[in-house]
């Protein structure tokens, strides 16, 4: 893959590899995609999926550089606030009180224009994490509070000046939960855009080998300022100029990269009129990036062959994602479904470990419906299809660096 008109993206890439190696392909379009969305117009929820120390949140921090001052670096008018970052629950009831105490016109919340909540294991039920996620989903539709709270505010109350953007990290478990229940099939998911963070066997050795070395042994605040400072160096190295938006009349519509990532992400989302905007957006925030307002085939490309190992995995089930992440940690990049069985007994972290035949029988069940792993011999490993998702996408960063 070349790019000719997106030297930002091309001198970021460089940068990242420059610092992080083959983890710096995986962080640096991480972050890319997080920052195409944090500068486009559009309001939707932006949801990461995977494991700790994955990259998800760091990433979600990193791209909020962009919304930060000087103003004209994509602000959105003198009384707003560009974004404002939850670190614990958030419920409707909490946003009632602080309108029945006269606090909550003035305060950050409704001035905020994106919603970033952190870290989902923060909302520490259920329930709240159901509530949570639905009430964020809901904030880029509306700006009141429709429904009657247990405070027993009223309906109708408006809580924001503007609909927002919002964002969100959690864990396979959560997502697992959180697509069994009935507001998520009928009303998140037409509002929300899924990524999913998996390390490959290359990328997650080289995370154990710079750990024992001690290269992350470094404070979230120092990763995220580096990373800040290889975004202003690739702008000053590629001399882009960047531009505040791109108006929809100048989408490009036509573009053969831009109906081959809808016909792939039409496969496992709901509400294809909610996803070609969620797939404009994107291509509007790269182009933002690059310095263009306009769009072009080469940002829709980028979705395609760039991004879409964070995209194209659907909604992965829980166990589904512990066997690969399993598989993919392996050194052999095998396991025998019994190995497989007693690592996922141990990581149930359980008093009483669940009966090793039983969960054989739950790992042949999975993998036999599963697009991303196969069974050969009694040995389970990754399929060609994921096999090819990750190589293809690790030829294609290699090419625009080149």
């Amino acid at each position: 893959m070349k790019l000719q008109d997106s030297q930002f993206t091309k001198e970021f890439l460089k940068l990242s590899w420059k610092h992080y190696g083959i983890l710096g392909f995986f962080w640096g379009n991480l972050i890319l995609l997080t920052s195409c969305y944090v500068v486009s117009p559009e309001k939707f929820l932006l949801m990461k999926w995977g494991y700790s120390g994955s990259g998800k949140t760091i990433s979600d921090k990193v791209a909020l550089y962009y919304l930060e001052p000087p103003k004209e670096r994509f602000a959105t008018g003198e009384d707003d606030i560009p974004y404002l970052v939850i670190s614990s629950r958030l419920t409707p009831a909490g946003l009632g009180k602080l309108f029945k105490e006269q606090k909550l016109q003035a305060s950050n919340f409704a001035r905020a224009n994106l919603i970033l909540y952190e870290d989902l294991s923060k909302a520490t039920t259920a329930y709240l994490q159901k509530t949570a996620v639905a009430f964020l989903a809901a904030l880029t539709e509306s700006r009141t509070l429709d429904d009657i709270t247990s405070d027993g505010v009223g309906l109708g109350i408006e809580i924001s000046k503007k609909k927002k953007k919002c964002m969100l990290s959690g864990t396979p478990s959560q997502l697992e939960f959180l697509t069994s229940q009935d507001v998520f099939t009928e009303y998140v998911d037409r509002r929300s855009l899924s990524l999913f963070v998996l390390l490959s066997p290359l990328e997650w050795k080289e995370r154990i080998r710079r750990s024992k070395v001690g290269y992350f042994q470094r404070d979230d605040d120092q990763i995220i300022r580096e990373w800040q400072q290889i975004i202003c160096e690739s702008y000053r190295n590629s001399g882009v100029q960047k531009v505040m938006s791109v108006p929809d009349k100048l989408l490009a519509y036509n573009s053969q990269s831009r109906l081959r990532v809808y016909t792939k992400m039409l496969q496992f989302k709901r509400f294809p009129e909610n996803l070609m905007l969620m797939i404009d957006a994107i291509a509007k925030g790269h182009a933002i990036l690059n310095g263009r307002n306009y769009t072009i085939d080469e940002d829709y490309e980028v979705i395609d062959k760039l991004f879409g190992r964070f995209l194209y995995l659907g909604y992965v089930r829980k166990k589904e994602f512990l066997i690969i992440e399993e598989i993919l940690r392996s050194d052999s990049g095998t396991l025998k479904i019994s190995e497989l069985a007693n690592i996922l007994r141990l990581r149930a972290r359980s008093e009483n470990l669940p009966d090793a035949r039983m969960v054989e029988r739950t790992i042949r069940n999975y993998v036999d419906i599963s697009r991303y792993l196969i069974i050969e011999n009694g040995m389970i490993k990754i399929s060609p299809h994921l096999q090819s998702l990750i190589k293809d996408w690790e030829k294609q960063v290699r090419e625009v660096i080149k």
